[in-house]
């Protein structure tokens, strides 16, 4: 994880949250491809999300 740090110019406690926003990220699409009736839903919490 050192080399990810030196090479992003960013701390390890940036560089963990970051990996547990991705394995987030991949635990929603996974779950969204075994219920694809879910995307729909999905996207709308997304777009509410983002609009705060």
């Amino acid at each position: 994880m050192a080399g990810i740090t030196m090479a992003t110019g960013t701390s390890i406690d940036d560089v963990r949250y970051a990996h547990k926003a991705d394995l987030a990220d991949w635990a929603r699409e996974q779950q969204l491809r075994d219920h694809p009736d879910m995307a729909v839903l999905d996207a709308d919490l997304d777009r509410i999300r983002h609009r705060s």
